[in-house]
């Protein structure tokens, strides 16, 4: 991270610029490429012709085209073609599905990241009718990561939100199909593409650039080549303020961690660290798939698709930590001013502050194949066969180390002063003995706090600790299908079809950590330690010494680590000025190994971390039957229906590492270093369990334009990997018992712990939906849904108390250990409401509102308020669409809006919700923004100017409570222009 200050206004230049771009983006030269595509091929045709669709389009005829295919539909499901997607300003999948109807996202530094169907999390995405890996999110349980697929490569994405038959079981909420361009779509060679230059309003002068070609031929209608490749990258500073770790809750039985009662007898909550903070993402996704297509015969069509895509983030940051909770201090100042629990304002006297540089890599890179023949056995019979393998890798790794600018503890450098405590030394003399903190939480954004010293000055700090570590993950899978279709006119039965599925997914992680051997500083090796040390930290004791071997290093002894971040956001003195931050430069932090050793001077080892390492083999078999129906009923009404069921058997084979007593290790305490592989077993754990999922849907046709529509499931969701895999890491604590004879036993007490749980089973769910639609024009639409979704299993997190044997065998002892269980799940309802229209001028409008109200049975937070909202679902959601298509112009603007929703929850310092209920944590309702702008020159042309977050709209989170709310976290939002050019040749 640079020291230079971030950009954090409003530019005048940005606003002008961002005015003239008041329309979504024109056409990209990509979707161009399909514009003049030829008839999909049979098996495909038949999917469109048998699926609801709503299709937003920016063109009168597409538009057209899905309505009409709507009409048609029994199954509900929304999507997006390549067009649309093209003609959004989207980074990525997610931000160009936030558009749709009872589609809700979720954002990763101001980029969509994944999405909730109708409030639902756990949904399943496929490429090609297959499930797809991403080297992020690679997992069971919850929907891959769409941060890593660029818009620019797909043909179309449908979402399901009912299940049917033959679509692949997996998704609580819906099913997300991504699909890729077919080359036989095309007329002929197509050579098309886009350039553009991306800067973000906190940085004007960052351009970063990005980038798409297609080129593909069709010979034909037989032979055919189709390849997309495209890149991008962001830069992006940011600025945000956290709360760190857990705020205060009444623990009967227990002292309360800090005095925070006051004179009028009230309680109120603080954070225990509050943390003003500056960041910079550099972000790079690639992206190319290739399409190979030959079609021998009219009956036989057989094609190849290879798709791969990597993301790589690379974060720098810096926080200032403020420690407004200290053991038997007495932080807070007579003369409290405070809403409920909440504090407005108030001053601290703080002894203990530090800056913390963060480094973090991670890259994800996957591969996805799938070959597949469609052959039309004869005039009624057709089936399909595909044959898919799929690989994905994601690594992380990070870097941290602090900085303090208080005096903090006093140590012993040497034995006579580890055997005279009156000797020992302050960590950081030169530092701060205590300041005053004016904390005032305005409850719009972040807190504002006042300091009384300059924490710019250098000559406070010194170098506390660093440390780092990371994890790989790697996941494989193959996967065949057989699906047959047969056409039979036999009373209302006019299709029969059938399929057989056999998958498996391999998945292992490893998480390590970089240890320093201080073997050459004298430290010492016993019986229960070692010389390895996972952090650098002067105030740690080494075990055999009594005193500490590392020497403090303060700012002014080694200058060439240090930066002065200027202006630091958050930061202002008691005059309300800007204040400057001292902090460690990130200078080589990329390279841990070379970094911490030239830090230390010590040798530096990368060493796997065995209670952060597990493994899952899933195999899956599936077969389903389903038939399709028409027949006029009530007279005159038209009626398509369909029938099915889904038979599914999966077997989890879990590869759980459980740690022994006496545990070994080389480090220096068990906290501070990685225990040794032999203390560890690993248990080969089966989980298997069967799944029978029928399902219905019908289209009725009530009167002309006029369709009614119900469709009724069950469902299932697979487990998050990690939830059944995660090491059981258990704690024991060493106890001397009195024998009858008068000799002595020592044994290890079984005191608690944590892990996965491999006997989870998946969540299921049982959903009904009904709808009305009213096609008042070609291209008009009004349509209302409701829906209701009932589940009867899902899992959560929870500490429960379980009974395991102590370190001799024989006895037990029951000691509370966090886990993932099955609970008794929850409810979702709600209504949807759409209305969309095209004028004769070209001006066009799409609108849409979801209500969905869930609860989840088993939560209750601190004030014992129960079925609360689901995580990640809120109440209400609305989208506006504005067009404009005529005469070479295209343009258009949009606005997406969701209300404050449930991201978590939190217990004081992770107590057992037994004693300490938890407090929700709530995202605050977000809007959103984007526009564009296109002139077409000429057919092979066109000038593109694009922004999205057009009013830098921020996030905000907080404590929910029944007295306040309080201040959690808060990110700093920024508007992103693009410029750019479309071609096509």
């Amino acid at each position: 991270m640079s020291s230079k200050q971030s950009v954090f206004k409003k530019s005048l230049l940005a606003t002008s610029i961002s005015s003239c771009f008041l329309a979504a983006m024109s056409i990209s030269a990509v979707a161009q490429a399909e514009e003049s595509a030829a008839a999909e091929t049979s098996a495909a045709a038949k999917q469109t012709k048998e699926v609801e669709v709503i299709e937003v389009v920016g063109t009168r005829a597409a538009w057209a085209k899905s309505l009409l295919t709507k009409k048609d539909s029994d199954v509900i499901m929304e999507s997006i073609n390549a067009t649309d997607i093209g003609k959004m300003p989207d980074a990525n999948v997610a931000e160009s599905l936030q558009r749709l109807t009872g589609i809700q996202i979720s954002r990763n530094n101001g980029e969509g990241s994944n999405i909730q169907i109708r409030g639902m999390s756990k949904n399943l995405l496929l490429l090609n009718d297959e499930v797809m890996l991403t080297g992020q999110g690679q997992t069971e349980g919850g929907m891959a990561s769409l941060e890593e697929i660029p818009s620019e490569l797909i043909g179309e994405v449908q979402v399901f939100k009912a299940a049917r038959a033959d679509l692949i079981e997996g998704g609580m909420g819906g099913t997300v199909n991504i699909i890729t361009r077919k080359p036989l779509q095309l007329e002929d060679f197509t050579l098309a593409g886009n350039l553009k230059s991306g800067w973000g309003e906190n940085s004007p002068t960052d351009i970063e650039p990005s980038g798409a070609l297609v080129i593909g031929n069709n010979w034909d209608d037989k032979y055919g080549f189709l390849l997309s490749v495209s890149s991008s990258e962001r830069y992006k500073e940011s600025d945000y303020a956290l709360t760190e770790r857990q705020p205060y809750a009444n623990i009967a039985g227990q002292a309360p961690w800090r005095v925070d009662v006051l004179e009028d007898g009230a309680r109120v909550d603080y954070p225990e660290i509050y943390a003003p903070s500056q960041s910079i993402e550099q972000r790079k996704r690639i992206g190319s798939a290739l399409a190979l297509q030959y079609r021998p015969t009219e009956n036989l069509d057989l094609s190849f698709d290879w798709v791969h895509n990597e993301l790589q983030n690379d974060t720098e940051s810096v926080k200032a930590l403020f420690h407004m909770d200290r053991p038997s201090e007495n932080l807070l100042a007579p003369g409290v001013e405070h809403t409920g629990r909440v504090i407005d304002n108030a001053r601290f006297t703080l002894k203990r502050q530090e800056n913390q540089t963060n480094v973090t890599d991670q890259t994800n890179e996957a591969d996805n194949f799938k070959f597949q023949a469609d052959w039309v056995v004869s005039d009624n019979f057709r089936a399909v066969l595909n044959v898919s393998k799929a690989d994905a890798h994601e690594k992380s790794l990070y870097v941290s180390a602090d900085t303090m600018s208080t005096q903090n503890s006093r140590i012993a450098r040497n034995a006579e002063q580890a055997a005279n405590p009156a000797l020992r030394e302050l960590l950081n003399p030169n530092g701060i003995e205590s300041f005053d903190m004016w904390y005032s939480d305005t409850g719009v954004g972040q807190p504002d706090i006042r300091i009384d010293h300059d924490l710019g000055n250098a000559d406070y700090h010194y170098f506390k600790s660093a440390w780092a570590g990371g994890g790989e993950r790697d996941s494989e899978s193959d996967a065949i299908k057989l699906d047959f279709e047969y056409d039979i006119d036999l009373g209302p039965l006019r299709m029969l079809s059938a399929g057989v599925r056999v998958a498996n997914r391999d998945v292992k992680f490893q998480g390590f950590e970089y240890v320093v051997d201080y073997t050459n500083r004298g430290a010492t090796s016993g019986d229960t330690w070692g010389p390895l040390y996972r952090y650098q930290d002067a105030g740690i004791t080494d075990p055999g010494l009594g005193y500490t071997i590392l020497d403090p290093v303060r700012f002014a002894d080694d200058p060439t680590r240090v930066t002065i971040y200027k202006d630091f956001y958050g930061l202002k003195d008691q005059y309300g000025e800007s204040m400057d931050l001292a902090a460690i430069s990130t200078d080589g932090m990329r390279n841990p190994h070379a970094w911490m050793s030239d830090y230390t001077g010590s040798p530096v080892q990368r060493v796997n971390d065995p209670k952060n390492k597990w493994s899952v083999d899933q195999e899956v078999k599936s077969i389903y039957l389903m038939a399709d129906f028409e027949a006029d009923v009530f007279g005159d009404m038209f009626l398509t229906a369909n029938l099915g069921a889904r038979y599914v058997q999966t077997k989890i084979l879990v590869k759980q590492q459980t740690s022994l007593p006496n545990t070994p290790t080389r480090a220096s305490y068990d906290w501070n270093g990685v225990l040794d592989e032999s203390g560890f077993i690993a248990t080969p754990l089966k989980n298997d369990f069967n799944d029978f999922l029928p399902s219905f849907s019908a289209n009725l046709e009530i009167a002309d334009d006029m369709f009614v529509k119900f469709a009724a499931s069950k469902t299932m969701a697979r487990q998050n990997l990690n939830d059944l895999a995660a090491a059981f890491n258990k704690s024991y604590s060493n106890e001397v018992i009195n024998n009858p004879d008068g000799s002595t036993t020592e044994i290890q007490n079984f005191i608690g712990g944590s892990r996965g749980n491999p006997e989870l089973k998946p969540d299921r769910t049982t959903a009904y939906d009904l709808s009305y639609e009213w096609y008042f024009g070609d291209e008009s639409l009004f349509s209302a849904a409701v829906f209701y979704k009932d589940m009867t299993s899902v899992v959560i997190q929870e500490q429960k108390d379980e009974a395991h044997f102590n370190g001799d065998g024989v006895t037990l002892n029951t000691a509370p250990v966090t886990s993932y269980f099955n609970t008794g799940g929850g409810t979702v309802e709600g209504v949807e409401l759409g209305l969309q229209h095209v004028f004769d001028s070209g001006f066009g409008f799409n609108s849409n509102y979801t209500y969905s109200n869930g609860e989840a049975k088993d939560d209750v937070d601190e004030d014992g308020k129960s079925q609360l909202p689901l995580q990640n679902l809120s109440e209400h959601s609305a989208n506006l669409g504005v067009f404009y298509d005529n005469d070479g112009l295209r343009a258009n603007i949009s606005y997406n809006w969701r209300s404050e929703f449930i991201i978590g929850y939190t217990t004081y310092h992770s107590s057992n919700q037994d004693v300490a209920p938890r407090t929700p944590i709530y995202s605050d309702s977000y809007g959103q923004v984007d526009a564009s702008i296109g002139y077409e020159v000429n057919e092979s042309f066109t000038i593109l100017a694009e922004v999205t977050n057009l009013f830098g709209e921020d996030t905000n989170q907080y404590l929910g409570t029944d007295a306040s709310d309080q201040f959690w976290n808060y990110y700093q939002g920024e508007a992103r222009y693009y410029l750019g050019v479309a071609f096509k040749m």
